[in-house]
Order: structure tokens, then sequence, then C-alpha cells
């Protein structure tokens, strides 16, 4: 058997590679130009994972706001709302705008739990509502993003229409299991490279394997049929291709590089796994083309109508 030492340098080795080549395909793509320019009927909440950039979903949300029918992209930090992604002037607090539609939560920390996620949701989604006069708003969520907002929901939250979990492992991750045992035991090169410290250890420790023992993510999971109710709809897409660490430590299998694809899977619930491409790393999925057109058919984006022509 393997020790935690060996595991987490051969795992983190693989990612950090995957993480090289899928950072290079991406940016040898124009973002989303040329797929389809779509109108949002309701607006949309686009929420990051672990350690998370606004990068992580920079070209969709840039794609959206290129229809001026869905306005710009609004940032919503620490109970502000901003036009700008370096978050300078805030709207002010009585602002409205009907027609807006494309909004992005900014985490408090990177390494955030998702309890904390799940926190900033409820007063996000109200200040959205606020904002558009709409009574429901669509999230799209990445990751450990995917988890906060099921917390959310399963403390009775509302407010939530459609939820798409992009690469939320749902049955949780080997490399956090590892990870979280890298900060307990203070093996600083692994702390360096998985860019770790204590501040993390909560997120790991939603994150780590059911496999390896996770007490709230199995209590989570148990709650998942009530919690569902309260959607309209939910859907998981996640991506394959790459060998990716198992969700114990029998091995490797198949997943974007960092989540496992048997991790995503919940009761009952609508998955896709797409066949993965060199721009389809956890990293970068948000960002993705087919990502992209799996959103567009799950909230039903409307073909955008000409520029000037009113709805």
């Amino acid at each position: 058997m393997r020790s935690n030492r060996t595991e987490f340098a051969m795992g983190g080795a693989r990612y950090l590679c995957s993480k090289v080549a899928t950072l290079a395909a991406v940016a040898a793509q124009d973002g989303l130009h040329g797929e389809d320019s779509v109108e949002l009927g309701r607006p949309l909440l686009s929420v990051v994972g672990f350690m998370g950039r606004m990068s992580d979903t920079a070209r969709l949300v840039e794609h959206l706001s290129e229809n001026a029918h869905n306005g710009p992209t609004y940032y919503l930090k620490d109970g502000q709302v901003y036009r700008d992604p370096k978050f300078k002037q805030p709207m002010p607090a009585d602002w409205t705008d009907p027609q807006a539609r494309v909004f992005q939560l900014v985490p408090r920390d990177r390494s955030q739990s998702p309890e904390v996620t799940a926190d900033q949701l409820g007063p996000a989604l109200q200040q959205i509502q606020h904002i558009t006069g709409q009574p429901k708003v669509d999230v799209a969520a990445h990751s450990l993003g995917g988890l906060g907002a099921r917390i959310y929901t399963t403390r009775g939250g509302g407010g939530i229409g459609k939820l798409m979990m992009v690469g939320t492992p749902n049955l949780g991750l080997r490399a956090a299991t590892l990870a979280e045992w890298a900060v307990n035991e203070g093996v600083v090169w692994a702390m360096k490279l998985g860019n770790l410290g204590p501040q993390a250890l909560p997120a790991l420790g939603w994150l780590r394997s059911t496999a390896d023992g996770n007490d709230k993510l199995d209590a989570l999971n148990a709650q998942w049929t009530q919690s569902k109710s309260r959607l309209e709809d939910v859907k998981v897409v996640g991506s394959g291709g790459r060998t990716t660490a198992a969700s114990n430590e029998s091995g490797w299998g198949d997943g974007d590089g960092l989540v496992n694809s048997a991790s995503l899977g919940l009761p009952n619930t609508d998955l896709t796994i797409l066949p993965g491409t060199w721009s389809q790393g956890h990293i970068s999925l948000m960002n993705d083309r087919q990502v992209f057109r799996e959103m567009k058919d799950f909230f039903k984006w409307a073909p955008a109508s000409p520029q000037g022509e009113s709805n």
C-alpha cells in the first residue's frame, strides 16, 4: 500500500500536469466566441469553487454579457454590488435594473468552506431579487460551490430556480483527504504544492472522500431528496477522459484530473459526463464550450433577438 506522502506526490504531480495542459489549451481558444448568443429569461448567479478565481468563470460571463439584452456582469461582494471585477465603485443601495441577468458571487476567501458559501447565498439571492424584481434565480455552481448551494437549500433556503453543479464532488475527493492529512501533519512541501494552510481545513473537511469517512457530506447526501424538492430542476455536469485519483486509496480512474467521475452523481439526478478534451480540466469547466451548451439547454436560454429589438 502506498504511503500518504507517495500518493499525495503522485496525485499532485498528475494534477499539476493536467492543469498546465488545460490552461495552455484554454489560452489557445478564443473564449466562447462562435457559440450562440443567448437571452437569459431570468437572472443567473455563477458561484466559484474551492480556491476559485474570477477567471474560472470569466469567459462564461463575458459571453453572456456580450448580448446587450442580458446587461453587463455584476459582482456581489460583501453585501455590495459592483460592475467591475476589481470592485472599485459599488452600485447605490437602492439601485434596480429589471433587465440585469448576469451575476457573479465573489467568495470572502478563496479557501472558504461551503458553509460560508451557503451563508453568502441567501443575501446574494435577495439582492438579485431586489435588483431585478425576479422571484427566482438560476445558479451555476462550480465544484465546492455546488456543495454550498446544496447546504443552502438543505437549510431551507429559497430563491433558487434551477441548479447546475459543474464538477461538484458530491461523494468527495481522495485528493482532499490527502490534503487534509498534509495540513494536519504540517507537511510543508505538500502544503506548498497544494497552496494550502490551516485556513483550508474546514473546506477540506467537507471535500474529503466519503470512502475515507465524511460525516458532514454523508449527512448532506442523506437529505438530498428533501433538498432537491426545493428546486425546480437539478443537473450535474462533469468531464472524463483524464486519469484521476479514485475516491479511495484503490488507485486511479476516469475524471477531470481532480474529480473522479464516480464522485459526481446523486440519486435520481440528471448527470452528464462529457467525453473530455484538453480544455476540459477541472479548473476550466465553467468556461468550456460543451458545458456552455449544457447550460443553454438546461436553463432554456433563448436565441438572442437582433440588437435593438424589444422583447
